[in-house]
């Protein structure tokens, strides 16, 4: 099944899906909190976690509203 891995924290995911399964771990833990799928754990590359949730569109509701409100959540936070 989709989403079949345990729930990690993101600073000891060591793959190189890491950033892909974080956003897929907290879309599967809490799908309606977008604030919080759309927030980049600390240190988290800006541009790389924009171009993750982009990439991994899968169609899902989720996914979509996260984009949908995408520009707003993100332009307040590099301000």
């Amino acid at each position: 099944a989709m989403y079949s891995w345990p729930d990690e924290p993101f600073e000891e995911m060591d793959s190189t899906l890491a950033v892909q399964q974080y956003i897929q771990q907290l879309i599967k833990s809490d799908f309606e909190n977008i604030s919080l799928i759309l927030e980049p754990p600390e240190g988290q590359d800006l541009g790389v976690w924009k171009y993750e949730h982009l990439r991994d569109g899968d169609g899902s509701t989720a996914k979509r509203t996260s984009l949908a409100n995408a520009n707003e959540l993100l332009a307040k936070r590099s301000c």
